[in-house]
């Protein structure tokens, strides 16, 4: 190959590692439309990134990787993008020090995220956790310089590591939330005053997003008037345009009703405001999964399991099956298995409860058992939960 064919292969393979970046960055500003340009070059951005790895042109496949990203996560393609971060890890990490690789050291930064990603997908929270601390560390020491000039000083490359770091107390709050921590709070809190200090409104508003979900699900901080101030400073700070994060914040306030109807509806006095909580959940939830993309998939999967709880609680048997059942395509699309158990465990509680149904909610607590069982010491109360079923409903069904 001559030098002029090289040259123009690497600005080939830089244009689309630049259309990467650019399409990440305006999704993450709330642009949506981006996904079907991605959807469009998907052949050419992985061309590209496999001629940017074979020449070492590390900016242009991380770059490219970056818009392969976003249109995974999006569509819920998490087996495509699984492929693609397992060649970029065996270019770009260290595999004795999980550490950079020569030369690669902001290229490994981006890498090693994608990694903490995938863990947390597959529930591995230790690993995902240790990553995550050394990606913090290594962003905390590039940062230290941009932290100490003046705002008004700032470059665009210092106001780039600024929410570099942000990003990564946010990715380690992730983790802990997703196992119980209270710790989380601080690091969520951090990211919040660098993303103020940067004026990045749409990564503050995921970040106060995520401190409403930790005040909802952790149990050493649970508060829901405090969860529901965060959803609607998260909303206050989400751009006009970005639909899919404001759907993310209107579920989770319909979440966030539905637990004030689990608490009113045990006492007789709360029995009308229970069902004014209900309502108002059932109108939440379904106005969120109206604004979901038509190909968001994980966002379309969790709007209907969230569903499928409200109408069972209201007592609509039938309705609450189909958004479950529902709920298992889009997990199964996405290949979530975790996500696909639980629909199914809720299934088998709501068939378990009708008289004839117990060899189908026996089906489906096995079936939500061998969705469970690969994620291991991830998913112990889930599959603690799918057992306990199984052992109550087998002495009932013929064998």
């Amino acid at each position: 190959m001559g030098r002029s064919e090289l040259e123009e292969l690497r600005r080939e393979a830089e244009r689309y590692g630049d259309l990467g970046d650019s399409a990440m960055e305006r999704y993450l500003a709330g642009h949506g439309d981006v996904i079907e340009t991605l959807a469009a070059e998907e052949a050419n951005l992985l061309q590209a990134l496999a001629t940017a790895r074979a020449h070492r042109w590390w900016r242009a496949a991380v770059g490219c990787a970056q818009g392969l990203r976003t249109l995974y996560d999006h569509r819920g393609h998490r087996d495509r993008w699984a492929r693609v971060v397992g060649s970029l890890v065996d270019d770009l990490v260290d595999p004795r020090t999980d550490g950079p690789r020569p030369g690669a050291e902001e290229q490994w930064s981006v890498v090693t995220g994608y990694r903490i990603q995938l863990a947390r997908n597959d529930r591995k929270y230790g690993l995902a956790a240790q990553l995550a601390r050394l990606r913090l560390a290594w962003n905390h020491d590039r940062a230290a310089g941009a932290l100490a000039t003046s705002p008004e000083r700032r470059t665009d490359r210092d106001v780039d590591r600024i929410g570099s770091l942000a990003a990564s107390h946010h990715e380690l709050g992730q983790i802990l939330r997703e196992q119980g921590s209270a710790d989380c709070l601080t690091h969520y809190r951090q990211a919040a005053g660098f993303d103020q200090q940067i004026g990045d409104a749409a990564a503050e508003a995921r970040t106060w997003f995520n401190i409403g979900t930790a005040y909802l699900n952790v149990p050493a901080v649970r508060n829901l008037d405090q969860a529901e101030r965060a959803y609607r400073e998260a909303q206050r700070l989400i751009p006009a345009h970005d639909r899919k994060t404001l759907a993310g914040v209107l579920g989770q306030l319909g979440r966030i009703a539905l637990e004030r109807f689990f608490a009113d509806v045990q006492s007789a006095a709360g029995q009308r405001r229970a069902q004014e909580h209900l309502a108002t959940a059932r109108a939440l939830c379904q106005q969120a999964l109206d604004l979901c993309p038509a190909d968001a998939t994980d966002d379309l999967a969790t709007g209907h399991n969230q569903l499928g709880v409200i109408e069972a609680s209201a007592g609509n048997a039938d309705a609450a099956l189909h958004h479950w059942q529902t709920t298992i395509t889009y997990r199964e699309q996405s290949d979530d298995r975790h996500g696909a158990g639980v629909a199914r465990c809720n299934i088998a509680l709501l068939l378990a409860q009708v008289p004839g149904y117990q060899a189908e909610a026996l089906a489906y607590a096995r079936a939500a058992l061998r969705d469970h069982e690969p994620y291991g010491a991830g998913a112990a109360a889930d599959i603690a939960k799918a057992q306990q079923l199984i052992g109550l409903l087998e002495p009932h069904v013929r064998r």
